[in-house]
C-alpha cells in the first residue's frame, strides 16, 4: 500500500508540474500566433485525444513521466513545406524575443506556481517551528558565538527570522563565510534588548553526504526541546516500557547515560534503536531510578522502513508558532522564499560543479518518489510545500544553459542577439548531443544516489 501511494504521489507531482511548465509554453506560443500542432501530458503511445478550436490536439500518453508541446517549427526536419498561412503561424518565423518568452514561459510558470502556493499556505497560516534554539553543543560556531538555551534568534546577517525554517535557509545562505546572528531572551518580546554577535561559519559547508550529516548540525542550532527530560504522557499496555516499569509521569532525563535534551532526540534515538539494549534514566518524583529495556523493532506504516518503538507517547516536543499574513505579507513572503530556494540552489549546484560540494547532494527520481509519498502520507501541507519546492527546482533546472534544456535556448538566442546570426544547424546538433550526454550522465548519479540511499550504504 505504502508503494502504491508513493508511485501515485510521484505520478500525480510529476505530471501536474510538467502540465504546468508545459502550459506556459502553450499560452505564451498561441499569445505570439504560433501554431501547437500536440499538448500531450505523459510520452509514449497516445491513449486518448482531442482536438481544440485552434487545431491543437490535446492527448493523454502511455508513459507518465512528463509531456511535451510541439509546435509548428520549419526547422524539424519532419515539417513539410509551409504554406504562406503556415509561415505565419511557424515558431522559427518569429522574432527573437518572441521565440525568448515563448520558451521562457515553461520555467516561469513552475516558479509562479511555487509562489502562488506559498502564498496560499502564508495566506492561511500554518504553525511551524519557532526559532528558539536548544544549548549549542561545545566547540560549534553557535557556541564560540554566545548563544545560549532558550534564546530566540531574530536575524542572520541582514535578514530576519521568525521561525527555524527561515533560521535555516538564511544560515544556508551564508554557510562558509563570517556572518552575524541577532537574538534575544525569551522574556524580551519586543527584541529591545536583543544581541548581535559575529559568528564563524566557514567551517559549513556541502563536501558531505547529506544523508550522513546535515551542514546545519556543525552550526550548533538545533530547536528549543524544553529543559531537558522528556515527560512520558502515556504507557500502552503490554508494551515494551511497560514490561521495563515506565510509568505515566515519569521524566526520561538519559539514554545510555546521554543526556536527553528534549522529545526529538528521544524519538530519534529510539527510532533508530531498534533491536538494541538501552539504560534509561528516569525522574519518578523526587528519585532518579535506571531503567533496562530492549527496543523492539517494526515496521513504520507510513515508510515501510524498521524503526524502534517502546509503546509510549510523551510529551515537550519543540516551541510552534502560528505564521498566518496578510495577502500583500504572504506575497512577498513567497517571493522572498522563491529567491532564496533559487540562490541557495545555483550555490549548491555551483559548488559541487569546482568539488566544494558533494555529488550526494542530488536526488533522483527514486529519492524524490520516496519524499513524494512520505508527503502525502503527513498531509496536505507538507505535500504543498513539497510540490513548491519541486516546481522551483524545476524552473531553476530548465533557465541552466545547457542544451535540449530551456536555458540552453535562451543561451542560443543571446548569441544570436550578439552575433547578428542563428548558430548553424551542425553546431546546434553537436550542443544538443552534449547537453544530452551531460544530463544522463547527471541522472546516473543521482539514480546511484538513490540505490545508495535505499540499500542504506
Amino acid at each position: 500500500m505504502t508503494f502504491l501511494i508513493t508511485l501515485l504521489a510521484f505520478a500525480a507531482t510529476l505530471e501536474l508540474l510538467v502540465v504546468i511548465h508545459e502550459g506556459g509554453h502553450f499560452l505564451a506560443a498561441r499569445f505570439y500566433g504560433v501554431r501547437v500542432i500536440r499538448f500531450s501530458v505523459g510520452f509514449g503511445p497516445i491513449l486518448w485525444k482531442i482536438r481544440g478550436k485552434s487545431g491543437t490536439e490535446f492527448a493523454l500518453s502511455l508513459l507518465p513521466l512528463g509531456g511535451y508541446v510541439k509546435m509548428l517549427d520549419s526547422r524539424d526536419p519532419t515539417t513539410p513545406a509551409l504554406t504562406a498561412k503556415d509561415k505565419a503561424e511557424d515558431f522559427e518565423g518569429k522574432k527573437l524575443w518572441q521565440r525568448a518568452l515563448i520558451v521562457f514561459a515553461g520555467p516561469f510558470m513552475n516558479l509562479l506556481f511555487a509562489v502562488l502556493i506559498l502564498w496560499g499556505i502564508g495566506f492561511v497560516g500554518t504553525y511551524e517551528l519557532s526559532s528558539r534554539v536548544a544549548a549549542p553543543p561545545q566547540g560549534t560556531p553557535a557556541a564560540a558565538a554566545g548563544v545560549q538555551a532558550g534564546q530566540y534568534v531574530i536575524g542572520v546577517g541582514d535578514g530576519d527570522v521568525k521561525t527555524f525554517a527561515d533560521l535555516q535557509m538564511k544560515l544556508l545562505r551564508v554557510a562558509g563565510t563570517e556572518s552575524t546572528i541577532t537574538v534575544r531572551d525569551a522574556d524580551d518580546k519586543t527584541g529591545e534588548h536583543a544581541e548581535r554577535y559575529p559568528i564563524d561559519l566557514r567551517s559549513v559547508n556541502f563536501k558531505g553526504d547529506p544523508n550522513k550529516t546535515n551542514p546545519l548540525e556543525h552550526v550548533g542550532l538545533i530547536p528549543w526541546q524544553g529543559d531537558g527530560a522528556v515527560p512520558v504522557e502515556e504507557v500502552i499496555k503490554g508494551a515494551a516500557a511497560e514490561t521495563a516499569g515506565l510509568r505515566k509521569g515519569d521524566q526520561i532525563a538519559s539514554v545510555n547515560g546521554n543526556p536527553v535534551t528534549g522529545a526529538v532526540m528521544l524519538v530519534k534515538t529510539l527510532r533508530s534503536s531498534g533491536g538494541d539494549e538501552m539504560t534509561l534514566g528516569v525522574k519518578r518524583g523526587t528519585e532518579t531510578v535506571s531503567l533496562r529495556i530492549r527496543v523492539p523493532e517494526v515496521k513504520d506504516p507510513k515508510t515501510g522502513k524498521s524503526v524502534g518503538q517502546i509503546g509510549i507517547r510523551v510529551g515537550g516536543f519543540p516551541d510552534v508558532v502560528r505564521v498566518r499574513l496578510g495577502p500583500w505579507d504572504s506575497l512577498t513572503a513567497g517571493v522572498g522564499k522563491l529567491w532564496d530556494m533559487s540562490v541557495l540552489t545555483l550555490r549548491v549546484m555551483g559548488k559541487m560543479v569546482v568539488g566544494e560540494a558533494s555529488v550526494k547532494n542530488l536526488s533522483g527520481p527514486v529519492a524524490i518518489a520516496d519524499y513524494a509519498g512520505q508527503a502525502v502520507q503527513v498531509g496536505l501541507l507538507p505535500f504543498l510545500l513539497f510540490l513548491s519546492m519541486m516546481s522551483i527546482s524545476l524552473g531553476i533546472l530548465n533557465l541552466l544553459p545547457i542544451p535540449v534544456l530551456d536555458g540552453g535556448y535562451l543561451a542560443m538566442y543571446l548569441y544570436e542577439l550578439i552575433v547578428g546570426r542563428k548558430p548553424s544547424e551542425q553546431a546546434i546538433g553537436i550542443a544538443q548531443r552534449a547537453g544530452l550526454l551531460l544530463i544522463l550522465f547527471v541522472t546516473l548519479i543521482a539514480l546511484m544516489n538513490d540505490v545508495t540511499r535505499l540499500f542504506g550504504g
